[in-house]
């Protein structure tokens, strides 16, 4: 663990706003950046509120709970008598005070900064995926369910010695659900979030085609940026992690490699595949790939090897591209900042990689489970992790778009029942929406480039 890293982690969020706004339409930069400045607010006030407590409250359950955490030993179990195990969420650290020793409760502090962060970026991915498509209030209020309901239970649930982490003690499933950095919980679990958001609230006319053209990249410099930011971000967010801080800085050089590996290669897949596709490099496809490498390699970094790393990525960049086209034009999504495919589709993977190529090398007596060997992979011999590895998907996928379904139903009976509302105006759709290209490839649009455009190299 390395405290000084610590501040650098909010430059996640920071590069998930920057990436985002490369490639939406300046008639909506406004707003959308009005929405970003109330999600950040919003998250800092729950997650310290009560978000905090919801999610780690139980973690001094977990028997490799550093010795700064122990008192963080309260948490709520449908099952009463279960000793600490089947947890669903926490119940100490509201308001980030806590009873016990002060040196049971030592990173506390540290701990809730660094949770901080992810909690930030859970409440912007929707607001980016939205992207000024959708009136204020529903991308506010998408934005609050993502960071102070999704993010902090199914965090509990992984992070917080809650049901999912405990499979592997309770039905020998591996070494139960692992998500180290938050492939799942702080990605997968909010672009579930923006998905139902955006197919609740699909704007007039938004039907599927066929036809697909690239996105226009309007901010070259902001959506680079916004990538270089992300990846600085991801590896001072592995290597400031208060959870891990039993462990040799040399271990976590080799995490950091690992996530260069797979971000590079998630990359070059996603520009290749492009190219091959359209005859032409596309820079917004590029930086959308790097971000989702390290989006898929958040939960696998410190269970595979570099050569695992590299096809884990360039499934990532496949994905990625892929659940864009779906996304956008198959189901009519106007998500202009490809945030579902990024963060949905490649944190998905990233939660199943784990349970295919992690070798076993790296995470004996993790999540109390005491093995010979670490965290195998179904290549390995162990098809127990992938297992509840799928349990731990299934599960954020679900609880994300029934809670976000459930709670914005109301909003979409108030704007569509009083459109006028203050609030809740529509956005004049832009010139994103032209004319679709006649071409028929059914992936990407190779119509020939316009002249002075900024989108591709």
């Amino acid at each position: 663990m390395e405290p000084s890293l610590l501040p650098l982690s909010f430059l996640v969020p920071i590069g998930v706003l920057l990436a985002g706004w490369g490639t939406v339409p300046a008639s909506r930069l406004r707003e959308s950046a009005l929405a970003a400045l109330v999600a950040a607010i919003s998250s800092v006030v729950a997650y310290v509120g009560f978000g905090f407590a919801f999610q780690l409250g139980g973690v001094g359950f977990s028997p490799t709970a550093p010795a700064g955490l122990t008192g963080l030993d309260t948490a709520w179990s449908p099952f009463p008598g279960s000793a600490g195990q089947w947890t669903f969420a926490g119940l100490e650290g509201f308001l980030l005070s806590a009873e016990g020793a002060p040196e049971s409760l030592a990173l506390l502090e540290p701990l809730a900064l660094h949770g901080l962060s992810l909690a930030i970026t859970a409440g912007l991915i929707p607001v980016v995926a939205l992207g000024g498509n959708a009136n204020r209030v529903v991308t506010i209020a998408a934005s609050i369910i993502s960071s102070a309901i999704v993010f902090p239970v199914t965090g509990a649930w992984v992070w917080g010695s809650g049901w999912l982490a405990d499979l592997g003690v309770v039905l020998n499933l591996g070494h139960g659900a692992i998500d180290v950095a938050g492939s799942g919980i702080a990605f997968f679990g909010p672009a579930c979030v923006a998905f139902v958001a955006l197919r609740m609230f699909r704007r007039p006319g938004s039907e599927p085609n066929r036809d697909v053209e690239l996105p226009e990249l309007r901010q070259p410099l902001l959506a680079t940026l916004g990538a270089l930011l992300f990846g600085a971000g991801w590896l001072a967010w592995v290597m400031s992690d208060p959870l891990l801080s039993a462990y040799r800085a040399t271990e976590f050089s080799g995490v950091a490699l690992i996530g260069l590996l797979g971000a590079a290669a998630s990359m070059v897949a996603a520009g290749v595949y492009v190219w091959l596709a359209s005859g032409r490099v596309h820079l917004a496809m590029l930086s959308r790939g790097w971000i989702a490498g390290w989006v898929a390699a958040g939960a696998a970094a410190w269970f595979i090897s570099p050569g695992s790393a590299l096809i884990v990525g360039l499934i990532s960049g496949i994905a990625m591209v892929f659940g864009q086209y779906i996304f956008e034009r198959r189901w009519g999504l106007q998500d202009h900042a490809g945030a579902v495919a990024i963060y949905g589709v490649a944190g998905a993977w990233g939660l199943i990689a784990v349970g295919i190529f992690a070798d076993g090398a790296f995470g004996s007596g993790w999540n109390g489970v005491l093995t010979p060997r670490g965290v195998q992979g179904i290549l390995a011999a162990d098809p127990g992790q992938l297992s509840a590895q799928l349990a731990a998907l299934i599960a954020i996928g679900l609880f994300a778009m029934c809670v976000a379904a459930v709670l914005l139903l109301p909003i979409s009976f108030i704007v569509r029942r009083f459109p006028s509302a203050p609030g809740t105006h529509t956005v004049p759709e832009a010139s994103w929406n032209a004319a679709p290209s006649p071409d028929p490839n059914p992936a990407i649009s190779s119509s020939a480039p316009t002249p002075n455009s900024n989108s591709e190299l």
